[in-house]
């Protein structure tokens, strides 16, 4: 029996071949450079683990003979590598706890080496070194379990066998499982398997194909690739190219503002604006793995990738498939392997870059979604004519490319490939006012171009700040220059304004309150110190309460010398943003507006505080560059308030004008949202008066004249 036993394994070696393996080892460059995970693919051969990027992942040749088994699982024991080269790993569960032997025995019977040990119910993991040559049989026994499986070991040498435990895990948690550094992972492997590596650094993912030939250093670029929805997409890099390896997902443009959602196929079909919508309607199914169908108008705004990204233009598309053979093979060498989204056969699908395209389908001009498993079809943001643009198409029956054109209104995948010929960042930026008193502060605001990563503000008096758009408090007086430098992967740039900021030694109120006990904040522009909110008292400084009027008829009765107030559409709502509408007698309270200088007058302003005259109105605009520029500088930025566009906003006062709208002496409300007007202390006749007004749509201040009997909004000054 000896005799045969050994003549069998001598039959066995004769048949086997030893094989070069390789050892692969991890490591990261670029925006990380810790490597936390690795998922290996053999896409020659359709199998799959993942390793921690500690790992070091030993590649181990088809073992001819034994059907190139590296892992048997009987009865419940898992065995890793079979055959054994080096060691091998056994793993089972203890079904209940309490003792348990675990035993090596060699093909006659007799024990090679065994332990004794008391086991907790889990899965536990055991490794067993030096097993000379030969079969050999593992035995797990305990009162209520057993296990028993058997081992090829290919190892040479006579040293003694030993068992080991590294591992114990009780089910509760995944991660609770021992491992130890650098831990080497076996997978099967046979000479020119191509193998994708996709490494993983927190929120960076990075893919890399190969097929072995020597052991070595496998090196991931991690490069950000993060959404306006915060995606983060995998990236692979073809010849010097970096492109995404999954389509589009986004909801959001870079900017962060949304980007429509179209669902019906009529209004589909008419578009001329941007919208995206997912293949028939459907996030749940489709969002994950297709990602989204976007129309050119929305790949047209230059802000649908991520920031430092880019829809690829024809050249960068020509420079992609001339760098894999040409349009006749790219399209395998791009598409993903199998059948699992593409329809069958999937002719030519090598995947040999990494880029792993899918076939998500179109959006038609009808609206009508077609076609997805059947091919792919990724928009270039390069124009064919003034209603069609290219784009990129692979099949499922071909391992081509194909280049064609289609109407800007259908929806089609995207993939963005990494700007190559970016530019550092040409630096602007303002602030929310140039005149503060000293505690008080000053929002600045970046508004620099071609994506900065990173920035560095000097304010001129030993501050300094690395947000993007700080906030900072003057704490003592004088001028103070301030500079930004702003910086991207291509280089930096930087802004100077000089004297930009006069902070005033204890000048100023920073609150004022009305009799009802509203409080105000005010900001000091140049000399002049304003209210920067919207008046919303219902009673004079002395107290006398103001006539609330309510009802168009009620309003349209009024004349030149009615005092009263009311809320924009008699909706008491509207109070905290916008204010009260006033008539200008209620604004004066009896004075006779010819003087330039009111103050003293009882009106609606708090006590100290006084209804602006023409000439402070004109002072203030003058101040600011004049009129035609003033109204841009005084105006909330934004659209919450205003309407769209709300041309030239920048609020670098902190005045903060805010569209109340007005009520005309018919009674009727108008154009809140739309226009901002408000009273001077200036009379132009007998029945009208001067006041302010502020567009949407312009940067302008324009002096109008209108009935005393309208309502309009108040600012008031510090006398």
């Amino acid at each position: 029996m000896k005799r045969n036993a050994a003549l069998g394994f001598l039959c066995f070696l004769s048949i086997f071949a030893y094989s070069q393996d390789y050892l692969i080892n991890f490591d990261g460059t670029g925006a990380n450079t810790s490597v936390e995970g690795v998922k290996v693919e053999n896409l020659t051969q359709g199998t799959s683990l993942t390793v921690n990027g500690t790992d070091i992942l030993n590649l181990k040749a088809v073992l001819t003979g034994i059907n190139g088994a590296y892992r048997t699982s009987e009865k419940g024991l898992e065995i890793y590598p079979n055959p054994v080269t080096e060691y091998t790993t056994i793993e089972f569960v203890a079904a209940t706890p309490g003792d348990a032997l675990i035993a090596i025995y060699d093909q006659v019977g007799k024990t090679i080496v065994q332990i004794g040990t008391s086991l907790a119910k889990g899965t536990h993991t055991y490794q067993i070194n030096d097993l000379s040559s030969g079969f050999y049989t593992v035995r797990v026994l305990s009162e209520t379990y057993s296990y028993t499986g058997k081992i090829i070991s290919l190892q040479k040498g006579t040293a003694i066998a030993g068992i080991t435990r590294i591992g114990f895990c009780d089910g509760s948690n995944n991660e609770s499982r021992v491992k130890s550094a650098n831990t080497t992972i076996q997978m099967q492997y046979t000479a020119g398997d191509r193998l994708k590596f996709t490494g993983i650094s927190g929120n960076y993912s990075t893919i890399l194909t190969d097929i072995p030939t020597e052991s070595k250093t496998i090196a991931f670029e991690f490069t950000d690739c993060t959404d306006g929805d915060n995606n983060n997409y995998p990236v692979v890099k073809i010849g010097t190219q970096v492109w995404m390896a999954e389509n589009l997902k986004t909801t959001k443009y870079k900017t962060g503002s949304d980007i429509p959602n179209v669902t019906d196929a009529t209004e589909w079909s008419a578009l001329t604006t941007p919208a995206y919508s997912w293949y028939d309607n459907d996030e749940v199914t489709y969002k994950n793995t297709y990602g989204a169908l976007y129309n050119w108008h929305t790949v047209n705004t230059g802000n649908l990738c991520p920031t430092g990204w880019q829809v690829p233009d024809e050249n960068e598309w020509a420079k992609l498939i001339t760098y894999l053979g040409g349009e006749s093979l790219a399209g395998g060498k791009l598409k993903e392997i199998g059948t699992t989204h593409w329809t069958s056969p999937n002719t030519g699908a090598i995947n040999e870059t990494g880029f792993t395209a899918l076939p998500g389908g179109d959006r038609d001009s009808d609206g009508a979604f077609l076609s997805i498993d059947d091919y792919g079809s990724w928009w270039s943001a390069t124009e064919y004519g003034t209603g069609c643009a290219w784009l990129r198409s692979i099949y499922y029956s071909s391992s081509g490319v194909v280049g064609s054109y289609g109407g800007k209104e259908f929806g089609f995948s995207v993939r963005c490939v990494k700007d190559e010929n970016g530019s550092a960042p040409v630096v602007a930026f303002t602030s929310s006012n140039t005149s503060i008193s000293e505690g008080e502060s000053i929002e600045f605001t970046d508004l620099s171009t071609n994506c900065p990563t990173s920035w560095n503000w000097d304010f001129g008096d030993g501050g300094t700040s690395a947000e993007q758009s700080p906030s900072y408090t003057y704490s003592t007086a004088g001028t103070f220059t301030v500079s930004l430098t702003a910086t991207n992967s291509y280089g930096s740039g930087s802004e100077t304004k000089t004297n930009y900021i006069t902070v005033t030694a204890g000048a100023g109120t920073t609150t004022v309150t009305d009799f009802d006990g509203n409080v105000y904040n005010t900001i000091t522009i140049g000399t002049q110190t304003w209210i920067k909110e919207n008046l919303k008292t219902t009673h004079y400084s002395n107290g006398t309460a103001i006539t609330l009027v309510t009802g168009t008829g009620n309003w349209d009765a009024l004349t030149d010398n009615s005092k009263a107030y009311c809320w924009y559409g008699d909706d008491i709502n509207n109070k905290e943003t916008y204010g009260a509408l006033y008539t200008w007698a209620a604004a004066m309270n009896g004075a006779s507006g010819s003087s330039a200088n009111p103050s003293g007058i009882q009106g609606v302003c708090p006590v100290d505080w006084h209804l602006p005259s023409h000439e402070e109105w004109w002072q203030l605009t003058e101040f600011l560059g004049g009129e035609s520029v003033a109204g841009g500088k005084l105006k909330e930025t934004g659209t919450e308030h205003w309407y769209s566009p709300n041309t030239a906003a920048t609020n670098e006062t902190d005045f903060t004008a805010l569209p109340g709208g007005q009520r005309g002496n018919d009674g009727t409300f108008q154009t809140i949202t739309n226009y901002g007007n408000w009273w001077s202390a200036t009379e132009y006749d007998t029945g009208s008066a001067l006041n302010r007004r502020l567009f949407h749509g312009e940067g302008n201040v324009y002096i109008i004249i209108d009935s005393k009997e309208v309502g309009f909004s108040v600012r008031c000054v510090k006398d």
